[in-house]
This record gives C-alpha cells, sequence and structure tokens, in this order.
C-alpha cells in the first residue's frame, strides 16, 4: 500500500473529524439537533473518503489511520457525548460509565479495523458493527427524540414517535447492546464493493426512488428506521446461518452412509 499523504481523500476525512468536534461542542452548548446532524454529516464524509481513496487509487496506511482517529472522535466520542447530555446524565455515574464504555468500544473496533486492514484482509463484510452505524442510530434517535417534543412543527411517523418513550428509557441497554455489537464478531454488510455503475433491476430503482420520498417526507424518522435495520440485519445473518448450520447437521445425521458407518462401529 502506498505511503504518504493524498489530498482529496484526506481533505474528506478531516471534514469528518471536524464535523465530530462541531458535534461535541454543539452538545456542550446544548443544540442537540444539529450536534446530531454534524455526526451525520460526517458519516457522509466518512463514506465518501473512502470512497474517492478507492476510485483515484490513493488509498495509503497514512490514511487509514487518520481516517481512525476521525472516526473515534466523530463516531466514538461525540455521539456518546450526545446521548450522555441528552439522557444518560439522570443516571449519575452509571450514565458515565455506560458512556465510557460506548467509547472504549468503538476505539477497540477501530483498532481491530486497522489490524486486519494492515493483514491485507479484504473486506467482503464487516467484522462487528461498523463505529459510523452505531453512531447513527444514536444522532437518529436524538433527531427523532426533538421530533416527538416538536411534534407540531415536524412531520413524523405516528407509530415512531408514540414508542420515543419506551426508546428513552431503553436508551442505556441500547448503549451497552451497541458497544457490544462493535466489538462482536457478528457480520454487516460492507457497501464498498457496490457499484452503482453496473446494470440493476428496475425493482432497485423503484425502491430507491420510494426510500427517498420517505426521506423527505419523514427524515428524522426514516433515518432511524433505516440505521435500525442495518443494526438488525446482522442479527438476522447470524439465525439465517445458525439454521443452516442445524439443516445441514440434521441432513448428515439422516445420511445413510453416516448410518452405516455407526451401524460397523457397534
Amino acid at each position: 500500500m502506498k505511503k504518504g499523504l493524498y489530498l482529496l481523500p484526506s481533505l474528506f476525512t478531516l471534514g469528518n473529524m471536524g464535523a465530530g468536534v462541531y458535534s461535541i461542542i454543539l452538545s456542550i452548548n446544548g443544540r442537540y439537533p444539529k450536534a446530531a446532524f454534524a455526526i451525520l454529516a460526517g458519516i457522509v464524509c466518512d463514506i465518501l473518503d473512502g470512497r474517492i481513496a478507492r476510485i483515484t487509487k490513493t488509498e495509503s496506511k497514512f490514511g487509514i489511520e487518520l481516517d481512525s482517529l476521525a472516526d473515534l472522535s466523530s463516531f466514538g466520542i461525540a455521539p456518546a457525548l450526545l446521548v450522555y447530555q441528552v439522557v444518560l446524565h439522570h443516571y449519575g455515574n452509571l450514565g458515565g460509565v455506560i458512556t465510557f464504555l460506548f467509547i472504549i468500544a468503538a476505539a477497540l473496533r477501530l483498532a481491530r479495523f486497522n489490524v486486519k486492514v494492515d493483514g491485507g484482509t479484504p473486506a467482503a463484510f464487516f467484522t462487528g458493527l461498523p463505529v459510523p452505524g452505531a453512531a447513527g442510530i444514536l444522532a437518529a434517535f436524538v433527531l427523532s427524540y426533538n421530533a416527538f417534543i416538536q411534534d407540531v412543527t415536524i412531520r413524523t411517523i405516528p407509530m415512531v414517535v408514540k414508542n420515543m418513550p419506551l426508546m428513552l428509557r431503553f436508551m442505556p441497554v441500547l448503549m451497552v447492546i451497541l458497544a457490544y455489537l462493535m466489538i462482536s464478531n457478528i457480520r454487516y454488510t460492507s457497501f464498498k464493493r457496490l457499484k452503482f455503475g453496473k446494470r440493476k433491476p428496475i425493482q432497485y430503482f423503484v425502491f430507491i426512488i420510494l426510500f427517498a420520498a420517505l426521506v423527505w417526507l419523514y427524515p428524522e424518522n426514516m433515518i432511524l428506521i433505516m440505521f435500525i435495520a442495518y443494526i438488525l440485519s446482522g442479527l438476522f445473518d447470524v439465525f439465517y446461518r445458525l439454521n443452516n448450520w442445524s439443516k445441514l447437521k440434521r441432513a448428515g445425521n439422516n445420511n445413510p452412509s453416516n448410518l452405516r458407518r455407526a451401524g460397523d462401529k457397534k
């Protein structure tokens, strides 16, 4: 891998870091919705810096390390502080411990990713929940919570808004679950191999138009639903593979050759 600094992808990486720092400042000043949007802006920059580096063939070890430092500030510290300010400070010392636990898990997740990249492991999928995914659901929650308390002026999905108080009480548990998912071995889809230039079925186009329309109509709620769906996708993959494994095991036990071998041993 080439060494050195490449300007274009590094500018987006620094934009990601700047969004994280700005989010921290906004959280300290009590401007929580804007802090959440800053985290989402950091996710966009994080997606673009990697894609630009691959397209322009300007990936480097320096860029990987810089990206991880930016991710820790934008997707580790910034969302943890935001949720602490909004919810977890009500839990006293426990809230502080949960906040720190989330940041530790984000740091470990990023360090493990860098080790695998250094070892040349291709990323067909992510091992563990990506840090931007964990940060995204926290930022989206804050936006939906703001829509809940400002429901007169913001368009919302009634079912999502109705369950906001429950999600608010569930937030400490969610933070712990997200911390575990980041350092787990659960597989999550990597979108790095998506090639938008290739032909796709017309259903893809219809789905994208429909999804874009829903995001435009209910931006806060749909962003939350999108991140929840991504997090659940990893858990569904676990259940799917376990189900396939159990079917293969049952098929192997019912194989006549296996029964003959078992009879020979008697």
